[in-house]
């Protein structure tokens, strides 16, 4: 087992929360980041569409 998968590992975003919708309806989430030094990117599944008024608190 490799030393590094035994601790958590954090992720650093460098990039904004891109919000996107899929032909079917449904809300994607994305974005990018570094984790261990690595380039990842994160994709979320929303139900609904975020309200923009949570978002800016």
């Amino acid at each position: 087992m490799h030393p590094l998968s035994r601790v958590p590992q954090k992720i650093i975003p460098t990039d904004k929360i891109a919000f996107t919708q899929k032909l079917d309806g449904q809300w994607i989430a994305s974005q990018k980041g570094v984790m261990g030094g690595r380039s990842i990117k994160i994709d979320l599944n929303l139900k609904d569409k975020p309200s923009q008024k949570k978002l800016k608190n």
